[in-house]
């Protein structure tokens, strides 16, 4: 007996120390910083105008930079150094890496002294008028930040160089210091009593300063790592001209489609929130609070797996081993579908405790419970198609095809857009919900066609897999409606009920769901420990 629980234990602690579990359990931590720091915030600033500048003045260069350019940027770089790094060819890496570090600051440099230039023309642009006071506030506080624009790329170059050499820990740790700054700066103007409209400037400076310690911290370690690399690999050859260029361009044909796929999700975003608009006040806050929802379990957990998997499929596929690359999304797909489906299901149907228990209190009235329930309804059943678009799209990263992908994801987001339009007029702002599962649903489904016909799997390793997750999977499809059930036959409903309610629930369903694991599917734990390593 204590043999058997021994074993279980071990198991269990080695599933603990797996680098998706570990990054997991990072981006939950941020998460809750960062969560804790917005709370901070809104105590401090409320829904002044000064308020409203700081989120518009830091709108601008996150958008520009850390969303877009350094995001895509952290991500295309992968695939190219990884595929260098697995033929062993350190030298030419280390050119790559000086290639597209010099050449990417410059951009960003470039954009930065632009973004100065016209920093008036963007604040009037964003904010719809010229010459107010919020107008001059936010050109203020904009100042303080745009220099982030630069530092975000450097941070980017640094986390695709350090998840090519599988450090994965300081790129997830990394945002912990820039929220434990911001919050350090919210808190001290909270404690020192500073007028907000000064506070708001020591904000955006302790924002500007969290970012360049982030930097010089995930800098310093990129050193350290390459430098631990030349030290073991001495005798190098020299790498030719036409090498370090063909890399380059190589990087180039994935950054430019990615961009442009990065920019499609971000239409639909902005869509989304430019239709909520013709809807009662409040409706575009409710849609934010629904989608921030949506998007925890796919920030927290297949964010984590997409930065594990990137590195090691692009090592396979570079090696032409394309059998361990398939068994790497196996081990993905296991993975994300254990996790986002019953989030997905606890998601939709236990959304008005959970929103209640969040949310309900002061100015989030029962009122605001309806609104935002309505449309997380739809928006939640877009959480697993979401997942494994982003999975698919990290294999279709490694291999360097990317225009076919490009295509599916112009069509998709146009695809959507039109269904949100259309069934917003028809069923409100619960319709823009449905309308984002209807097109990701389409994208996924696309997506994952692709990947049959790129990687082949057998029909019956597929059946196995099937029957495996129909099994474990049958719980949470029990589970989930009995609770949602169960709160709707409750006499009271009030947020302090919802908070037991929801706790309650949760931590049943994760040690039943524990059991089920070890009933239905014991070999898992052993798969995952076996494979350790291979993402």
């Amino acid at each position: 007996m204590s043999t058997n629980t021994n074993t279980r234990y071990k198991a269990t602690w080695s599933v603990l120390r797996q680098p998706i579990v570990v990054l997991a359990i990072v981006n939950v931590l941020v998460a809750f910083i960062a969560f804790i720091k917005d709370i901070a915030l809104a105590a401090y600033v409320g829904t002044t105008l000064h308020a409203d500048a700081l989120t518009i003045a830091y709108f601008i260069p996150d958008s520009i930079s850390n969303n877009m350019f350094a995001a895509a940027i952290s991500i295309v770089c992968v695939p190219v150094f990884s595929r260098l790094a697995a033929l062993e060819q350190i030298n030419r890496l280390r050119l790559a890496i000086r290639q597209v570090s010099v050449r990417f600051i410059a951009i960003s440099i470039l954009m930065m002294v632009l973004a100065y230039a016209f920093s008036g023309v963007l604040i009037e642009w964003k904010n719809g008028s010229s010459n107010t006071v919020l107008d001059h506030e936010t050109l203020a506080l904009l100042k303080i930040l745009l220099p982030t624009i630069l530092l975000f790329v450097i941070f980017a170059i640094g986390t695709a160089v350090l998840q090519t050499l599988q450090r994965f820990i300081v790129p997830a740790l990394a945002p912990l210091l820039l929220n434990l700054i911001f919050l350090g700066g919210v808190i001290y103007c909270s404690i020192a009593g500073i007028a907000i409209e000064i506070g708001v400037g020591w904000i955006a400076l302790a924002i500007t300063m969290g970012v360049l310690l982030t930097t010089i911290w995930i800098v310093i370690t990129w050193y350290k790592a390459m430098s631990l690399i030349q030290a073991t690999q001495p005798s190098i050859p020299l790498v030719s001209t036409v090498s370090a260029s063909s890399d380059w361009l190589d990087m180039i044909r994935i950054f430019v489609p990615y961009v442009v796929i990065l920019f499609s999700i971000q239409a639909v975003y902005f869509a989304e929130r430019y239709i909520i608009t013709a809807f009662d006040s409040g409706a575009a806050a409710a849609l934010n609070y629904a989608y921030r929802l949506t998007q925890f379990p796919v920030w927290v957990f297949v964010s984590a797996v997409s930065v594990v998997i990137l590195p090691s499929i692009s090592k396979h596929l570079t090696l032409g081993q394309r059998g361990e690359a398939n068994l790497v999304m196996v081990n993905a797909f296991r993975g994300v579908i254990l996790i986002v489906v019953p989030s997905m299901l606890f998601l939709f149907f236990l959304r008005e405790p959970l929103i209640s228990a969040l949310f309900q209190r002061g100015a989030f009235d029962s009122r605001s419970v309806i609104q935002t329930t309505s449309i997380l309804e739809g928006y939640s059943l877009s959480v697993l198609s979401q997942s494994i678009s982003l999975v698919c799209l990290r294999y279709f990263l490694a291999g360097r095809k990317l225009i076919s992908v490009l295509s599916v994801y112009i069509s998709t987001s146009s695809f959507t857009i039109l269904m949100d339009i259309w069934l917003a007029n028809v069923l409100g702002p619960r319709g823009i919900g449905y309308g984002a599962a209807i097109g990701a649903l389409l994208n996924a489904v696309i997506l994952l066609y692709m990947l049959w016909r790129n990687t082949r799997p057998s029909h019956k390793a597929i059946n196995i897999e099937l029957k495996r997750f129909r099994k474990t999977l049958m719980f949470p499809f029990i589970f989930f409606p009995t609770s949602g059930l169960i709160w709707f036959l409750l006499p009271v409903h009030t947020s302090v009920i919802a908070m037991i309610f929801i706790s309650l629930t949760g931590c049943a369903f994760l040690l039943l769901f524990f059991f089920v694991l070890q009933r239905y599917w014991p070999e898992l734990l052993k798969a995952i420990n076996n494979n350790r390593g291979k993402g």
